[in-house]
């Protein structure tokens, strides 16, 4: 037990888990142009995801499989 753990929990008025991430969820690696990019593209074509990363891979070089997921998570 870590009492400095202890002492900044009762200070608290909940009992829940504080948010330690983004407020607004975005990418540390596309553009918010990149991103819609992807979305545009997905929405128009309706590509499984490893042929929308071949095609948009010419477009957007540093677009990962990972990245691509990602972004279209959100």
């Amino acid at each position: 037990m870590n009492f400095k753990t202890v002492a900044k929990w009762r200070k608290r008025a909940f009992v829940h888990d504080a948010v330690m991430g983004l407020k607004t969820p975005r990418s540390t690696v596309l553009t918010i142009e990149e991103e819609a990019l992807i979305v545009a593209f997905r929405q128009h074509t309706l590509f499984p995801l490893d042929d929308c990363l071949y095609a948009l891979q010419a477009t957007i070089q540093h677009l990962t499989r990972s990245s691509l997921h990602r972004c279209l998570q959100r």
